[in-house]
């Protein structure tokens, strides 16, 4: 239960974010009408009901670790203390006893939860036992005597029910108001608010967005009767409302005098009309709002470090190379799942349009960085490294990334003097051994033709088979680099067993970088001499 609790306080401090930011956008919408307002507070509610985020370009949402539970607060000990226990021999052992508030606050929240839902039920219960006596009319709406005000309820076969003895004009308007709710299914979005309002009834910013959603749902339906009915109409409209207005508030029903009746009265008597640009204007607003405020900022993560669950693991290393002396921290057992939780929550954007990072290939770089070496049981090993520690710039698997986050935290953790596990060691070179032969197979095709100046070459098919990265770098005599491939090498979108040509004039060498999860290989080829190939292992782990 404490995981749904923790996933319920997620939701709602999510929801919190989007309630506040409709409280501000409700100022500068004041003049838009009241249907997209009441539109707009449903995507409140849905952030406060789904686990789910799904991510987009532009959104108004900030990073994931922004509105997330603070885990310090929530493990604090409130209380310690000894119990007697008893052993195998009869004698008297002594344990500890620790009790935290996140052992205590879902036992509270779901106290709160179930007595707020029972005491619904129970009002909704009684209200239907006092209908028993309800008479159906020709038009098919109920009426009962003693009745302060009209209401709908039920849920698959909702019913109207009215005051007896209203004057055939009230009624007339009443009906008209009753139904409006009906075809728009406004008893249906009220009941799954007041549900929600049930998860989350410790957050008094949802009792706020609830009692907000109930009034701009029914000002909204008074809108429309007017536009059916016309201006000539309004006043008596209005009276109608004053007449029945004040009568208690049924749990489960939506009510004709119900959602701040003196404003619904004075927004009616207003009477200010608006134009047909101006309803454009705030409908296009509120659209943007609600997209920008539905999605999360995108995450460009890589797929696999996006799902990344602790069974996935059998160890990470976390390794600093700083001038020749290396220490590492090395994750194992019960270690490994505050780690994957951690990697999981970091967020982080793609910024460079290169593919594969050539700033790995730099002797005077690779020493200085941090690389966190993650083994997985498939015997695929990831690697994250970073110049600067995790404070902006990242290398997920040679791609680099902009941090956003606690990747600081994540990489600058310290530990003894050691190097790479022999078991992370021979995982490794083993993934290299993948990368050695399609890598020598592209660098024997290679052939380059002076006098016309046709670059050809072919990708192998292994790079398909294991999912291997390619990224080609093309040199000139003058040291320009050749733009030709950039969306391949982007994309990783190279056709595996095709032959590829291109037009450059002073080619001197060609740089082939591969990339298998976060072990990368190099090789180049030189046409200004005899062609050549040089393999280098760019993931190499350190030695202590």
């Amino acid at each position: 239960m404490a995981n749904f609790f923790y996933q319920i306080l997620e939701m709602s401090l999510r929801g919190s974010y989007v309630i506040l930011i409709l409280l501000l956008a409700r100022l500068l919408l004041r003049r838009a009408p009241r249907r997209i307002l009441s539109l707009l507070w449903l995507v409140a509610f849905f952030r406060l009901i789904c686990p789910v985020s799904f991510s987009a370009i532009f959104s108004l949402m900030p990073s994931g670790e922004t509105l997330t539970p603070p885990q310090t607060l929530l493990n604090s000990v409130l209380w310690t203390g000894n119990a007697a226990q008893s052993t195998a021999q009869g004698y008297l052992g002594i344990s500890q006893t620790r009790v935290t508030l996140m052992s205590i606050l879902p036992v509270i929240w779901l106290i709160g939860a179930a007595g707020m839902a029972a005491a619904s039920l129970i009002s909704l219960w009684r209200l239907r036992r006092s209908l028993q006596s309800a008479v159906r009319t020709p038009d098919g709406v109920w009426e009962l005597e003693g009745l302060p005000t009209a209401f709908i309820v039920g849920l698959f076969r909702p019913r109207i029910y009215l005051p007896a003895g209203l004057c055939a004009e009230e009624r007339e308007l009443v009906l008209r108001h009753e139904r409006t709710h009906l075809r728009r299914g406004d008893w249906l979005v009220k009941l799954a608010a007041h549900l929600i309002l049930c998860l989350h009834w410790f957050n008094p910013l949802v009792w706020a967005a609830f009692r907000l959603l109930c009034r701009d749902i029914e000002i909204s339906c008074d809108e429309q009767v007017i536009r059916q009915l016309g201006e000539a109409r309004r006043a008596a409209y209005s009276r109608t409302l004053l007449h029945l207005a004040g009568g208690p508030s049924y749990r489960g029903a939506l009510a004709f005098g119900e959602g701040d009746v003196k404003g619904r009265i004075r927004h009616l008597l207003s009477g200010k009309k608006r134009t047909i640009a101006l309803t454009v204007c705030c409908g296009a607003l509120a659209a943007v709002l609600a997209v920008t405020l539905l999605f999360d900022p995108a995450d460009s993560r890589p797929q696999w470090l996006r799902q990344l669950q602790t069974d996935q693991l059998v160890r990470a290393e976390l390794i600093h190379a700083r001038e020749g002396e290396v220490s590492a921290v090395w994750f194992e057992g019960e270690q490994l799942e505050p780690l994957t939780e951690a990697l999981r929550d970091a967020k982080a954007s793609a910024d460079w349009e290169g593919g594969l990072a050539e700033e790995l290939l730099d002797s005077a770089v690779l020493p200085q960085m941090d690389g966190l070496y993650l083994l997985m049981r498939d015997g695929t090993v990831h690697l994250i490294t970073s110049v600067d520690g995790g404070e902006s710039r990242l290398f997920l698997d040679g791609v680099q990334y902009t941090a956003q986050g606690s990747w600081a935290k994540i990489l600058q953790q310290q530990g003894e003097e050691k190097g790479a596990s022999p078991q992370m060691t021979q995982a490794v070179e083993a993934q290299q051994e993948l990368l050695r032969r399609p890598l020598q197979q592209l660098t024997d095709s290679a052939s380059y033709e002076a006098e016309s100046g046709t670059l050809t070459f072919t990708v192998p098919q292994e790079l398909e088979e294991q999912e291997i990265r390619l990224n080609l770098t093309l040199l000139t005599a003058d040291g320009e680099q050749w733009q030709e491939f950039s969306q391949e090498n982007s994309e990783n979108s190279w056709v595996p067993g095709q032959t590829y040509t291109a037009q450059i004039d002073g080619l001197e060498q060609m740089v082939v970088l591969c990339n298998l999860g976060g072990v990368s290989m190099s090789s180049s080829v030189g046409f200004t001499a005899e062609k050549g190939y040089q393999g280098i292992g760019m993931s190499n782990l350190p030695q202590g």
